[in-house]
């Protein structure tokens, strides 16, 4: 569960650094993103 967060975390700073939000989902992914991807693409969006 941590690495979900995790991987959440580092996909919005990804994002708040100028990452497109494919790229920054990978991070996220990459790092343990899953079950908060639909929430955290939703915050992507919203910038």
């Amino acid at each position: 569960r941590s690495g979900n967060r995790v991987g959440g975390l580092l996909a919005l700073s990804a994002s708040a650094r100028g990452a497109s939000q494919e790229d920054a989902l990978v991070i996220g992914r990459k790092a343990g993103l899953t079950s908060l991807e639909a929430v955290v693409k939703e915050r992507i969006s919203e910038r």
